[in-house]
């Protein structure tokens, strides 16, 4: 769906006139009522003749000339006007405002395509040529909009005109938001503006000749979109969707840009690894370094407006999101959850947090939540991440391992075994000989700046009754996070481990899930994806087996490796029945 607007070689075509809904048939004049002989005009005068010549239509008569309207109401197509009469409306406002948007809100919003009689008993949908709908109604006497018709029916040789006693009231959908002054939203509006386009619309546009190798037209057709809009997989510029969007005011916006701020910290220049060796000091390391430079500060302003827009538009016509089209303000939303379109999914006490202390207004197309705080936890734009093992081409780099993911179909799931296999796969590293130790390495690929709580998921050799081990042994394994510093140079931390002593054991008796400890990230790297580069932190997981190993296996099972951001971690372990994630992902 386009929005277009239709240029021609000798002169602009106004580009609301090819806009309206075209619902309405037309109709035969003197088939539906009788001209009014009440108030002075002409059958055989254009629109704008009878308009402009109605004393009390002088302010109105002004506006149209300023738009250019004298020119269309004098053409033949036919429309009718519904036109405010003296003293009924702030001209004085109206008069001051620039061509575009006196033509947006005001003149095309008292235009149709086609003839609207007022006539006998009706209620007539009218699609203004703006794209807005009004309700046009009565039975004797009429109103439009809920506003009083004051003399209807002056027939015109191309259309009606109608007389109202006040302005209607322009419906602002909820991209127009954007340029509604009645709120301070000044921060997000001229964030949105910054993405406004208007391309040529080849299809539909007539060519002319070609001059100097270039493609000229003859008649151009322009389209207008919003392409950040698009981003976030919204269309809440058209008149026919159904969306909820919360708008955060200047302060609301202010104090959540300085939050992410600090979690989007981009360096000048990272390390990395074409390959990625088994240490640091390996001597083939040096060779495999290299140095990747990024524009970081526009790394941060991009990433940080970026992530806080995420949250805030939603799709109502979605089944979990239809509770939105009832909720008014000062309501607790009930619901199990919410999805944006940016798919990022809120639970109950999450989404009815985020709602509460905003105020609901109304749209052409849905609502809007004006907002004085964003009331969104931190970890809800700083996701955890999870690396499913099994998926093997994910995997960084693997060393005295020979590696393969293993499936684990329900019927042969070992039922003495506690817990469950997430995917019903995970990875298995034998080691290549008889004393070595397996290690698996995988790349960190969405962390941001920040703490983060890790945890291992072990699988016991006896998962699957096929290969049941009656002999059954734990892993002894260590956890590394490779990461990078301040300056971007690469630094390795072993986690703590389970055992308190930086080794990690399991519990062979059940699918384990072992926190490992804490890491801190100074710097950020989501977002610096590159074909042929791989600029991320990594995990190892290496086998600690010393010796025969008789009391420890050295294959090691891993179902999942995740990091969970330090805030949320400590809160699900404060507040248990916290619902955050589905429950077929745990």
């Amino acid at each position: 769906m386009k929005r277009n607007i239709r240029f021609n070689t000798a002169k602009v075509v106004m580009a609301a006139l090819s806009l309206g809904a075209m619902t309405t048939a037309c109709t035969d004049w003197d088939d539906h009522y009788d001209a009014n002989s009440t108030v002075s005009g002409s059958a055989t005068s254009t629109l704008w003749e009878n308009i402009s010549s109605n004393s009390n239509l002088s302010e109105f008569a002004a506006l149209a000339k300023k738009g250019g309207y004298d020119q269309i109401l004098s053409n033949s197509q036919t429309y009718t006007v519904w036109a405010p009469e003296n003293s009924t409306f702030d001209y004085e406002t109206l008069s001051n405002m620039d061509v575009a948007t006196l033509k947006k809100q005001f003149l095309q919003n008292h235009i149709a395509h086609f003839n609207y009689p007022a006539s006998g008993t009706m209620e007539e949908k009218v699609f203004m040529i703006n794209e807005k709908m009004n309700l046009f109604k009565g039975s004797g006497s009429y109103t439009m909009a809920d506003v009083n018709v004051s003399t209807p029916n002056v027939q015109s040789s191309n259309g009606i005109l109608h007389l109202l006693g006040g302005k209607l009231n322009f419906n602002f959908n909820v991209l127009e938001t954007f340029k509604d002054t009645s709120y301070p939203i000044d921060s997000i509006s001229a964030y949105f503006a910054k993405y406004d386009e208007r391309e040529v619309d080849l299809n539909n546009s007539v060519k002319g000749p070609v001059i100097d190798g270039e493609i000229t037209y003859l008649d151009s057709v322009m389209y207008e979109y919003n392409s950040l809009v698009r981003s976030l997989n919204a269309y809440i510029e058209y008149e026919d969707s159904n969306y909820t969007m919360v708008v955060p005011t200047n302060d609301a916006w202010d104090k959540q840009m300085a939050v992410l701020k600090d979690q989007f910290t981009y360096i000048p220049k990272y390390q990395y690894f074409t390959e990625l060796p088994q240490t640091l000091t390996n001597a083939d390391a040096t060779a495999n370094k290299r140095t990747a430079e990024f524009d970081y500060e526009y790394m941060t302003d991009s990433m940080t407006h970026r992530f806080l827009c995420y949250p805030l538009i939603y799709n109502n016509n979605l089944y979990a999101n239809g509770p939105l089209n009832t909720l008014q303000t000062g309501q607790t939303l009930v619901t199990d959850s919410l999805y944006s379109t940016r798919d990022l999914k809120m639970y109950s006490e999450d989404a009815a947090d985020f709602f509460e202390g905003a105020q609901r207004v109304e749209r052409s197309n849905g609502a809007i939540w004006i907002t004085d705080s964003l009331r969104i936890k931190p970890w809800l734009l700083k996701p955890d991440y999870k690396i499913q093992t099994e998926y093997t081409g994910y995997m960084a780099n693997s060393f005295d391992a020979i590696t393969s993911g293993i499936r684990v179909p329900g019927s042969q799931k070992n039922p003495n075994i506690e817990g469950r296999v997430s995917n019903g796969r995970y990875l298995e590293a034998r080691p290549t000989r008889s004393s070595g130790n397996p290690e698996i390495d995988y790349y960190l690929r969405s962390v941001f700046k920040g703490t983060y709580a890790v945890y291992v998921c072990v699988v016991p050799s006896d998962i699957d009754t096929t290969t049941y081990n009656p002999s059954l042994k734990p892993n002894r394994f260590q956890v590394v996070i490779g990461k990078h510093n301040e300056d971007g140079v690469y630094k390795e931390e072993t986690l703590p481990g389970n055992m308190g002593n930086r080794y990690c054991e399991n519990d062979p008796s059940k699918v384990d899930t072992l926190y490992v400890g804490d890491v801190d990230f100074p710097v950020t790297t989501y977002g610096l994806s590159d074909t042929e580069k791989d600029i991320y932190p990594y995990i190892r997981i290496k086998g600690r087996v010393s010796g025969t190993g008789s009391n420890y296996d050295r294959t090691l099972r891993i179902d999942f490796i995740r990091l969970i951001p330090k805030e949320l971690d400590d809160y699900i372990k404060a507040n248990p029945g916290y619902k955050w994630e589905d429950e077929t992902l745990k």
